[in-house]
Parts: structure tokens; sequence; C-alpha cells
């Protein structure tokens, strides 16, 4: 059984070094990677997750997509201040621009 997963654990870090290879050709790669704290293997994860960014409109539609929206409650009540986010978009998305972003405040 060791011998196994020492096996599967070896090919997923070739199917994850092939992974790197290709997004290390697309465009948007060395952008995010110039952001500090975003490493390769986070650049990697948000270009996969956010794919082709020309299919989004406009940067609400992007926002939206991520699920980072307020969300709009029509009340009396309802200062507009403290929204809670849809969190209705990717979540895989949301989950990795957070650890993106901790990264970052780590770092700094």
């Amino acid at each position: 059984m060791a011998k196994r997963v020492r096996r599967e654990k070896e090919r997923l870090r070739e199917v994850l070094e092939r992974m790197l290879e290709t997004a290390a050709k697309l465009p948007g790669f060395q952008l995010l990677e110039s952001i500090p704290g975003i490493k390769d293997t986070s650049a990697q994860r948000l270009i996969a997750e956010i794919g082709d960014i020309s299919k989004y409109n406009d940067a609400k539609a992007f926002v939206a997509y991520i699920g980072l929206d307020p969300m709009v409650l029509q009340s009396g009540k309802n200062t507009g201040e403290h929204l809670h986010i849809t969190k209705k978009g990717n979540r895989f998305l949301r989950c990795t621009l957070y650890l993106c972003v901790i990264s970052i405040l780590t770092n700094y």
C-alpha cells in the first residue's frame, strides 16, 4: 500500500508540473505572478478557475461570477452598510482568491 501511495504521489507531482508548464505559456500567467504574494501554483489555480477573462462583459459580471457581489435586500431598515456577499458564484475561485489575499497579507 505504501508503494502505491508513493507511485500516486509521484504521478500527481508529474501532472502538476505539466499543468504548470501549460499555464506558464498563457498570457496572464506572468501578470499574475508579478503580484506580490502570488506564486506559480496560485497563478495556475487562478487561471484554471477564471478561464477566458474576455467572456465577462465588465468588472461587475466578473465579481458576480466569483460571488463577491453584495446581497441586495429591499428593506426600509437596511442602511446599505455591512452587506454580506452573495456566495452564488464560483466557490473554488473565491477560495483561491481568499488564500492569495491571506498570503499577500502575511508576507507584507
